[in-house]
């Protein structure tokens, strides 16, 4: 295939891809707010901000509760200057749009191989991107979890920079917008990124005291209603898709005429449950071991790639928009793989991918009469994205221990005048910083 076809094809894909985008997220993002966010936004202690916009679809407006983390709730203040109502889910849905540009950059720098694409390439993983389920679902409902992926990713690229009290703060930042990220700073801890890690413990109680004296822990929805329900293992919907809860659909029955699961006897529950935290934590413990034993080693994507897997996986429940995390790893996968024609690792992120969401069109899915209802059920049933998520953890994992040092970034920004410790460079050590990452 010439060069010239290679990128028409490219470019068609991409082309459909923003159809469907646009039809299935933009087009609702831009309407009256739903889902997650709505349920979010405004929150009850800060509606008095604006007294006109309606709260009613809040959980716990009625008793000032706040949902997600704190730091959400600063990120989204400037959307009380919207001169209307109905100005507001727009500018969620352009800031969410930009948010998501910039880390598509963001993700390709990381992967070591942005220099080494050419535009066919660059335009299929973006066609990746915007076919991507999860994201359309994050865009249509404007979940936070688009501008949390973008702070990680900011963290991430400055700590391969080597600007750590940067990257320590937009890590910590994140960790407090939705906590999934917390993980992070335990593993600069693992990695003895002491500036960083120490950056972004900083960050995590500066904000956590703010919100005690501003929005009150004691309102939190996290605090009085997520934690006491995982604490119980009370894990029952398909749509969650960990590690816990895979035990647990395991060990039901499906009631394909309600779409929901009668759940077996309560004995058959509690070994399920008990099963899913010891797999958890297994889990858990191995890759901390993992990352303990690699803490010498060079960062690069796969590391990185893994941690932004484990921190959805290994949670009591995530839903399907967290799986959006995947597209940092699976971008890696397939830009590694175009760059060095690695076929199976383009298999294997082929595969990945269709478990998680296929490229088609669910709506084609279903015509094809295999599935009793909709294909998203189906799926979630059965634990698909969760096996696709797992097989992309084993591919990224085992690319990792396969010691590429090629699949390091190459294109590092100029080394400053000082490094971050404060201390002058001489030519021969930012040298030496340019070609060892970490």
């Amino acid at each position: 295939m010439t060069r010239r076809s290679a990128n028409l094809l490219a470019a068609l894909a991409l082309g459909a891809a923003a159809v469907r985008f646009v039809f299935s997220g933009v087009r609702w993002a831009i309407g009256p707010l739903s889902g997650d966010f709505a349920a979010a936004w405004p929150s009850g202690p800060l509606a008095w901000l604006r007294p006109d916009f309606p709260v009613t679809q809040v959980i716990g407006w009625e008793s000032h509760l706040w949902n997600y983390g704190p730091a959400m709730h600063v990120v989204t203040l400037p959307l009380f200057l919207a001169p209307r109502w109905a100005m507001v889910p727009p500018i969620w849905a352009a800031i969410n749009l930009a948010a998501l540009a910039i880390a598509f950059v963001l993700c390709l720098e990381l992967s070591g191989r942005r220099g080494q694409l050419g535009a066919a390439a660059v335009m299929a993983i973006a066609a990746v991107w915007l076919a991507f389920q999860p994201l359309a679902v994050c865009m249509r409902q404007g979940n936070i979890e688009i501008v949390e992926f973008l702070f990680i990713l900011i963290g991430l690229r400055q700590l391969v920079a080597r600007r750590d009290t940067a990257a320590g703060i937009a890590i910590g930042w994140a960790a407090m917008i939705k906590f999934l990220p917390v993980g992070f700073v335990g593993w600069l801890v693992l990695r003895r990124r002491w500036r960083a890690a120490a950056a972004a413990a900083v960050v995590v109680a500066a904000v956590a005291l703010g919100a005690a004296f501003t929005l009150d822990w004691r309102r939190s929805v996290a605090l009085v209603d997520v934690m006491p329900r995982a604490a119980e293992s009370n894990v029952y919907s398909i749509h969650f898709m960990s590690v816990s809860s895979m035990f647990l659909h395991r060990s039901s029955e499906i009631d394909w005429t309600v779409m929901n699961l009668r759940w077996l006897p309560e004995a058959r529950h509690a070994i399920a449950a008990r099963s899913g935290l010891l797999a958890t934590v297994a889990l858990g413990v191995c890759y901390a071991l993992w990352f303990f034993t690699r803490r010498e080693r060079r960062l690069g994507w796969e590391e990185m790639g893994v941690l932004f897997l484990l921190m959805f996986l290994l949670p009591p429940w995530n839903h399907e928009d967290y799986f959006i995390f995947a597209l940092m790893p699976l971008t890696g996968l397939v830009a590694d793989a175009i760059a060095t024609r690695d076929i199976p690792g383009l298999a294997a992120a082929a595969a990945a991918l269709t478990l998680i969401s296929p490229v088609v069109p669910f709506s084609v899915l279903e015509r094809t009469g295999w599935f009793p209802h909709s294909y998203a059920y189906f799926a979630d049933v059965h634990d698909l994205p969760f096996w696709g998520a797992v097989l992309l953890l084993m591919a990224v994992t085992s690319r990792a221990e396969a010691g590429r040092d090629d699949g390091m970034p190459k294109q590092l920004p100029p080394p400053s005048a000082t490094d971050d410790h404060g201390e002058r460079e001489s030519p021969d050590g930012a040298a030496r910083a340019a070609r060892t990452v970490c």
